[in-house]
C-alpha cells in the first residue's frame, strides 16, 4: 500500500512502503544529486575523522606522524535561558524515578516472585 501527501511544490514528494520512506521523485531538478553528494561529503568526512582519531589513540603514532599534540573537539556552548518550569521538571523526574516503581505492574510480578521463594 503507498500513501501520497500533498506538499507545496519545492518538498519532495514522499512515498510510504512498509517501513521506510523512500523519495518517489523530486520536483527541483538536480535536487537529488545535490542531496546524494551533500550525504556522501559528510559520510566521508565522518568516516576519516572517525580514522584519525582511532590511529591517535596509540601514541607510538603521533612520534611516527610527528604530532605534538592531539586536538581537542570543540564544543558548542549551549546558553538556554533561565524558564520557571525546570525546577519543577528536575523535582518530578526526580519523584518518578524514586516512587514510580511502586505502581509498575511489572515490578509488582517480580515483587511479589521475590517474596514468594
Amino acid at each position: 500500500m503507498v500513501f501520497t501527501y500533498f506538499v507545496p511544490p519545492s518538498v519532495p514528494v514522499l512515498s510510504v512502503n512498509s517501513p521506510m520512506i523512500t523519495f518517489e521523485y523530486f520536483r527541483i531538478p538536480g535536487q537529488r544529486e545535490d542531496l546524494e553528494k551533500e550525504v556522501l561529503e559528510d559520510y566521508l568526512g565522518t568516516m576519516k575523522l572517525a580514522i584519525f582519531k582511532y590511529i591517535m589513540l596509540d601514541p607510538s603514532e603521533h612520534d611516527r606522524l610527528n604530532i605534538r599534540t592531539n586536538p581537542k573537539d570543540f564544543v558548542l556552548p549551549v546558553i538556554r535561558a533561565p524558564v520557571p518550569w525546570h525546577q519543577m521538571l528536575v523535582i518530578n523526574k526526580q519523584n518518578m524515578l524514586f516512587h514510580f516503581y511502586k505502581i509498575n505492574p511489572a515490578l509488582l510480578e517480580l515483587r511479589e516472585l521475590w517474596a514468594k521463594e
